[in-house]
């Protein structure tokens, strides 16, 4: 599924139109998955200037194989109670039983690539958000007065790591099976339920009210 939008060139301001996908079903079309993953499947490139820039829109993306579904929704922490009834909307017309299904709500198409890179791994993603704030501690070891500014799990061909977005630079961070291991063991209790049929942000700002606790 996709619609047409209007936009103007953020550089030489020419006029352009842009088709943009607004659902994917992984069973249906690969070459979507594959363009989402590679950046392309957003990239807008002004036909006038040459000017390229990724676009956010609102986006389904729904694996009925692995029991996900993931929504991108630009502005999410300002709207949530949107969100979240978009997300129902959204259930009733494409999934009959959602109760197998592991929900999510992210705000960026960046978040929603790692999500699915974390769910296609068969990791748990509230195990990631904790254990990308728990490196930071091994990121201090390289760059003491580091300025993170984003933090997004990473596949490097089958190596686990950590995408450090600093003020100044990216830094990859091995993911560390021992800080993992010491999150399922700890945070054990609240995350042993799996919340299924019901969407959830799973973000930073969770992991830093379970580390807190």
């Amino acid at each position: 599924m996709s619609k047409n939008i209007e936009l103007r060139c953020p550089v030489c301001d020419h006029p352009s139109q842009q088709e943009l996908e607004t659902y994917i079903n992984t069973r249906e079309n690969s070459q979507a998955v594959a363009d989402l993953k590679n950046n392309k499947l957003f990239l807008f490139e002004c036909d006038q200037c040459g000017a390229k820039r990724q676009l956010e829109s609102q986006f389904v993306y729904h694996n009925p194989d692995k029991n996900y579904m993931l929504i991108n929704y630009p502005g999410l922490y300002q709207n949530q109670e949107q969100a979240l009834a978009r997300g129902q909307v959204i259930l009733k017309e494409k999934i009959s039983d959602p109760r197998s299904y592991q929900l999510r709500l992210v705000p960026s198409l960046a978040y929603l690539v790692e999500k699915i890179q974390i769910f296609e791994d068969d990791l748990d993603d509230r195990i990631v958000e904790i254990v990308k704030l728990l490196t930071d501690g091994l990121l201090a070891k390289e760059k003491q007065d580091a300025q993170v500014q984003g933090r997004f799990f990473y596949k490097q061909g089958d190596q686990r790591k950590i995408l450090y977005l600093l003020s100044d630079d990216q830094v990859l961070v091995d993911f560390n099976q021992s800080l993992m291991d010491f999150a399922i063991d700890k945070f054990k209790k609240a995350t042993t339920a799996t919340v299924k049929g019901q969407w959830q942000v799973i973000d930073q700002a969770y992991a830093e009210q379970l580390l807190s606790k």
